[in-house]
This record gives structure tokens, sequence and C-alpha cells, in this order.
């Protein structure tokens, strides 16, 4: 879901950039780019996924003016690159919408903090099933993959319909319920695309996915 600047206040603005910025500082920091630099599998992977994210993101439907619903594929994309490069890949992305019209420079921060989301979500379940060592493979699509982005739609859409009612956006009758109301009819689409493209990835390129422990999965 992506918000045009119109459909929000300033403060918003200001307060989601800052936020963000926050978090986007923390992945630099955290980011391993020596290990990256050193894996040219997880470069590539990167930027065809980043490709890939964007093509996603361009396939949207604008609910009301300035408010534009797509899928996010955040979670699979945060368990394929790590979470410090989908932050900072998900910002790249929300810059590169800019350039066709989707949302504007003033609304990146939010945007970028919106689907973000999905990226902490992700990485908190992913550590707690990692703490518990897990060697089925289908713990790892299941919980780290499905679960989460059943979460991160719900959530992604209730905050939605909180921003634009505490910027006193004038929606048209019925849009905040239909909203929420949507939400079923988006939540399981979006977990079958993440569990789908992390089941092939896990199967026929465990490799490609930065956060799969293949050998203790696998049990090579």
């Amino acid at each position: 879901m992506s918000f045009h600047s119109s459909l929000l206040t300033f403060h918003q603005l200001w307060l989601g950039t800052v936020i963000f910025s926050v978090f986007f500082i923390v992945a630099v920091v955290a980011m391993p780019w020596r290990l990256w630099l050193q894996n040219n599998t997880w470069q590539q992977v990167t930027f065809a996924s980043s490709v890939a994210l964007l093509v996603l993101w361009l396939i949207h439907k604008t609910i009301v003016p300035g408010l534009s619903f797509h899928f996010l594929g955040m979670v699979a994309y945060t368990l394929v690159v790590g979470w410090p490069l989908a932050l900072i890949g998900a910002a790249l992305v929300q810059f590169l919408l800019t350039t066709v019209g989707i949302t504007d420079v003033a609304s990146v921060g939010v945007n970028s903090l919106m689907v973000g989301i999905p990226v902490l979500i992700t990485q908190l379940m992913l550590q707690w099933v990692e703490a518990r060592k897990p060697k089925n493979v289908f713990v790892f699509i299941f919980i780290v993959s499905f679960i989460p982005a059943l979460l991160s739609t719900l959530i992604v859409l209730t905050l939605a319909l909180l921003l634009m009612t505490w910027a006193g956006s004038q929606l048209p009758f019925g849009v905040s319920w239909e909203l929420l109301a949507f939400a079923p009819l988006v939540m399981l689409p979006e977990a079958f695309i993440n569990g789908m493209i992390i089941s092939g990835l896990v199967v026929y390129y465990p490799e490609w996915v930065i956060t799969f422990n293949e050998k203790r999965y696998y049990h090579k």
C-alpha cells in the first residue's frame, strides 16, 4: 500500500521520514557489506529480487486518489536478502516509484516505514524459530514466511486506515470499512505469494535464501 503526501499531514510525513531514517541508518551499519561484496550469489540475488519487487509494486490498484494498493512481497524479500538489505532495498524501490508517479518524494519515508513492518515481523519470527533450531523445512516455510505475511498485511492495512483517520482525510463513505473488509481477501494471496516463492527457492535454490540454514534443515 502506498500513500501520496496529499493524504497525510506535514507532521505525519516528517515523523515517518525521521523514524524510517533511523531504521535505515541502523540497517546500513548492521549490514555486513564485506561479506556481501565477497558473495557474488548474494549480490546477484539482491539485484534480481529488487527488480522483482519493483515490478510487483508497479502492479497496483488505486483505491482513492492518493492511496494505492499493491502486494508487499516483503517477507520473501527479507528472507532472501536479509533484513538490513530489505530495508535499504525497499527505500530505493520507493524512490523509483516516485519517477512513475505512484508516490512522491515527500511520502517516501512513510511508505518505506509501512513496508518495513513486514521486515520487522519476519525478522522477529525468524529469530524465534532459529532459537529453537528446527530441522523440518516446513517450519521455515510456514512459520517464517506464510504466517508473517498474513500478520503483516493485516497490520499494514490497519495502520493505513489509522494514519488517514489521524490525518483527517475525507474518505468516501464506506471506504474505511471496505479497507478492513478487504483485509481477508488480500491476506491469503499475500501469504500464498510469499510462501510459494520461499517454498520454491528452499527446494531448488536454497543458497539463494540468505536466512535459510541449509545444513540444518537438510541434515548435511
